[in-house]
């Protein structure tokens, strides 16, 4: 064990009052001592074998950062000639057994070989990794070695373009360590360029009519407004409609905050037009927790799902491509019936009302004229007087 001495020190107070202050002796284990991995690539200078023509190549790659974006990030040009290699240099040859790289959501990285070498010109394998596409990932790779010199090899890529070129090579950061690397920090919020959200609170007073929440996105605030109408005199009708995916804190708190503010009789939600950054399978993911809030907030209310409308002109999009398409819409309208269907909560499916009628749709594609506005809102004001208390 160490030990950490006590001392005394002599202060004065504010009131010039002479007094002792004693600090006791404490026992400290020695594992407690042990300093934070060290990044031996921090701040390291690297040279690429191809520059990227748009300063995507500094400083990104040891700033101690994950990029997020390309100007934050590592990037080769654009040229078609694999393989392509950016070389770090450690300032000396040191001892270190793990290697850690990653890339960003974006881009058409594929095979990187990780080399080693201690003057720079002879370089030894250390190992090798396989990106997936369309998604960020942290490859952590251990080994034992003595070098100078870190290497990352672009042995091929995609063929698919993931937003940008698919023959650009990104990598979000390189870090190397002579022990265990940090845990990796939690995954990035991918949010939009403008996050909006949109709550009205009609009769907040009043009590004489059972109350009704839509929950959603611009979809649902369209029609929230002839919902109302339609239910007049029946429910008072509130909406919290909002562009944030499903894992987001800021819609968790919203959510929570009206349902905990206000009691409803039936909550009718959706959520899956929004937060195209995420794959489908970060929609399974972080669907049963977006439920988990409604239905811990929501006491007794009635619940009912709504699917997600589709477009009404599909887009041409490459797999991994942050964009909507009606292909990705009908897969997160199946997860989502995964977990609904367990809990027996009715579906509204406004996705098979509007399907095949491109004259409910607006010229965006996404939202919907008056037509359509008036043929969802009469299915939703119907679902929900199902459920309206007598």
């Amino acid at each position: 064990m160490e030990t950490t001495k006590g001392y005394l020190a002599q202060i004065w107070n504010k009131f010039g009052v002479f007094g002792v202050a004693l600090l006791t002796t404490f026992l400290v284990a020695p594992q407690l001592l042990v300093a934070d991995p060290v990044d031996l690539a921090l701040h390291k200078d690297y040279v690429s074998s191809d520059p990227n023509q748009h300063g995507w190549d500094k400083p990104g790659l040891t700033d101690g950062v994950e990029g997020k974006d390309p100007e934050n990030c590592f990037a080769t040009d654009d040229s078609p000639n694999f393989p392509k290699n950016v070389t770090v240099d450690l300032g000396s040859i040191q001892p270190f057994t793990t290697v850690v790289f990653g890339v960003p959501p974006f881009g058409s990285t594929k095979t990187v070989d990780v080399s080693v070498s201690a003057d720079g010109t002879t370089f030894t394998p250390f190992w090798e990794y396989v990106f997936k596409l369309g998604e960020p990932q942290r490859a952590v790779l251990k080994g034992t070695a003595q070098a100078r010199y870190v290497r990352l090899t672009y042995v091929d890529h995609y063929s698919q373009q993931n937003v940008y070129g698919n023959t650009y090579a990104f990598t979000s950061e390189l870090e190397v360590y002579n022990g265990e690397a940090p845990p990796a920090p939690p995954p990035p919020l991918l949010r939009e360029e403008c996050e909006w959200c949109d709550l009205w609170m009609p009769h907040f007073p009043e009590n004489k009519l059972p109350r009704v929440l839509l929950i959603g996105d611009s979809i649902t605030r369209g029609y929230s407004g002839a919902v109302d109408k339609l239910l007049d005199g029946k429910a008072y009708v509130f909406r919290l409609a909002d562009s944030h995916f499903l894992n987001d804190p800021m819609l968790m708190t919203e959510i929570a905050m009206v349902l905990d503010n206000q009691k409803f009789d039936v909550v009718h939600f959706n959520n899956g037009m929004h937060g195209w950054q995420y794959s489908e399978d970060d929609y399974r993911k972080y669907f049963p927790g977006f439920l988990d809030v409604i239905r811990k907030h929501a006491g007794h209310a009635k619940l009912i799902w709504a699917t997600t409308t589709p477009l009404k002109v599909d887009n041409q999009a490459a797999p991994g491509s942050p964009v909507p398409t009606n292909a990705r819409i009908a897969a997160r309208n199946a997860i989502a019936l995964e977990f609904i269907t367990p809990y027996g909560i009715p579906v509204d499916d406004l996705n098979a009302l509007v399907a095949g009628h491109p004259e409910y749709h607006d010229d965006d594609t996404v939202h919907f004229n008056d037509k359509g506005v008036n043929v969802q809102a009469a299915q939703v004001a119907a679902e929900i007087q199902k459920l309206l208390p007598p």
